[in-house]
């Protein structure tokens, strides 16, 4: 039991009393340090708890985050992946091509460079639309990054697939663009030339 009032952050015990106990007291909204195990007729003076302690962390709980100059090994690893990215280099270009209407068809196209380049292809100074924008289209963009196409559409009026083509491989560092390509769609004589030089390919290998 307390045998008197508090004086100055003084706690005075009563003589034979044995205090043991674990308690905080609080003067004037400041918490005080704990009080543990108290001898006879024993007077002690009660020194403020230091809540700033960095051992105690913030109010939260949570440790306070560390300087950004603690480690700069992420800065190094950053820096060390930029010096390795590489901008896109055009490493198979496209040939040109007379292909048959009906027929299917391949432009070739390879890029290399690192992150890994996207490709894209221009018809005529028009980006070409493949199944990437709409499944239903007849173009397909191949993982290689080569533009196939499931049958050449060509009419009299409607020539979607003729023209000069270009593949443009990119990335973060920069573009690089693939030479010219004309797809030509034959006509009924080449056709037939063309029909010509296969059979006589054909007689050629079975004899």
């Amino acid at each position: 039991m307390w045998s008197g009032p508090h004086r100055g952050g003084v706690c005075v015990l009563a003589p034979f009393c044995v205090l043991v106990c674990f308690v905080d007291i609080l003067v004037s909204g400041q918490a005080l340090a704990t009080v543990s195990t108290v001898t006879p007729s024993a007077a002690l003076v009660l020194f403020p708890t230091d809540t700033d302690s960095p051992e105690r962390g913030n109010d939260s709980g949570t440790p306070a985050p560390a300087s950004d100059n603690d480690d700069n090994s992420l800065g190094y690893t950053g820096s060390r992946l930029r010096q390795e990215d590489s901008p896109p280099r055009i490493v198979e270009h496209p040939s040109d091509l007379i292909v048959s209407k009906g027929e299917p068809a391949t432009l070739n196209c390879k890029a290399e460079g690192r992150p890994t380049p996207t490709i894209e292809w221009y018809k005529d100074g028009e980006r070409v639309e493949t199944d990437k924008d709409d499944p239903r289209s007849h173009r397909m963009l191949l993982p290689s990054g080569s533009l196939f196409f499931l049958r050449i559409v060509h009419g009299r009026r409607s020539k979607p697939d003729e023209g000069s083509y270009v593949c443009v491989a990119r990335n973060y560092l920069g573009e690089a663009v693939s030479h010219n390509a004309s797809l030509e769609v034959a006509s009924k004589y080449q056709n037939l030339v063309l029909f010509k030089l296969f059979s006589y390919a054909y007689v050629y290998f079975l004899s």
